[in-house]
């Protein structure tokens, strides 16, 4: 560990000039979605940093700030750096032309599913951008809830050390109400839980003690 640390010194987190940090091929980067009846897409930042950040702009483009900013729709990396309630919005009310939508059906349905959970847990502020190793434990915890869920397994054993962390009071019915869905899909979970709301949704709760430890 302490070798890992003198090290550290010498090592530094920097934005890729060939893509912006936006970790794809020039290709990627020049497609936009855009609904086919709904309004073109605003782009504001997200929540507080919003005069902070623009709207992604690659190397590449040779059109003025005011062309560009006028485009519809929004890049990929627009997206991501979305907060998830912002971006569960935009492919909520996403309509692609006909054989188009009929494709996309199920990505989208997935897409759409995904994000939902990932709000429903009290995570609605994250940007998909954000960096994995800034996460909170009780975040990581909530986001392999949501992969659960998605992934609708069953006869399966979670076990969940405090998932309230990090939760405001007025959250944590969506956070137990995950764990019921996940409970009634067939599948048991063990939770070290301190807090008493979380506790009163357990069907059954075993109290260690006396004392800590």
């Amino acid at each position: 560990m302490h070798v890992r640390v003198l090290l550290s010194r010498y090592r530094s987190y920097d934005v890729c000039p060939a893509c912006k940090g936006a970790r794809l091929k020039d290709d990627a980067l020049d497609w936009r979605l855009v609904s086919e009846e709904g309004p073109r897409a605003e782009w504001r930042g997200p929540g507080q940093n919003a005069a902070n950040r623009e709207r992604f702009r690659h190397g590449r483009v040779t059109m003025s700030d005011g062309a560009w900013a006028a485009l519809p729709g929004l890049s990929l990396p627009d997206l991501a750096g979305l907060p998830l309630d912002r971006c569960l919005d935009f492919f909520g009310g996403l309509r692609l032309p006909g054989a188009l939508d009929q494709a996309l059906d199920l990505p989208l349905t997935e897409i759409r599913s995904r994000l939902r959970y990932l709000c429903e847990v009290g995570l609605p502020y994250l940007t998909l951008d954000r960096q994995s190793r800034t996460l909170s434990g009780g975040e990581v915890q909530r986001i392999n809830l949501t992969t659960a869920l998605g992934t609708s397994l069953v006869n399966t054993l979670f076990v969940l050390d405090e998932p309230s962390i990090g939760l405001h009071p007025r959250d944590l019915g969506r956070i137990t109400g995950v764990l019921h869905r996940l409970r009634d899909q067939g599948n048991s979970l063990l939770v070290v839980e301190h807090d008493p709301q979380v506790m009163r949704a357990a069907d059954r709760i075993i109290d260690l003690g006396p004392g800590p430890g």
